[in-house]
């Protein structure tokens, strides 16, 4: 059972996709509305993959999963964006991201993506 921990400014998306994700097997144990709260709930519970906005407010996903690479080495991130741009996704992918994706991928795309993320040791 992968546990998942979503990170998301906007809150209908990020309870949409922790409800669509519990339908589907995989144990949300955890959101966040910012890279501060994502940072900080990563080390209380313990998420095998944190779906990470990449703009939020305060600190943005890609410093977020920077930090996570640092500090909590087995946690992987599945970045998740609404915006189809290159820089924002390398800055990701260089942060540490496993994968990211446009907000507009089916939920298949985006559990098979979290569930790959999941299945790659820490």
């Amino acid at each position: 059972m992968i546990k998942v921990l979503v990170v998301d400014d906007n809150e209908t998306l990020r309870e949409a996709l922790a409800e669509a994700l519990d339908d589907r097997g995989m144990v949300v144990v955890g959101q966040a509305i910012d890279g501060e709260g994502a940072c900080r709930a990563a080390v209380e519970l313990e998420p095998d993959v944190v779906v990470m906005d990449i703009r939020m407010p305060g600190m943005s996903g890609p410093e977020a999963t920077n930090w996570l690479a640092a500090n909590c080495p087995g946690v992987r991130v599945v970045g998740l964006t609404a915006y189809d741009d290159n820089a924002l996704h390398h800055a990701m992918e260089g942060a540490g991201a496993a994968t990211v994706l446009v907000k507009g991928a089916s939920i298949k795309t985006i559990v098979n993506a979290i569930a790959e993320a999941g299945s790659v040791p820490g």
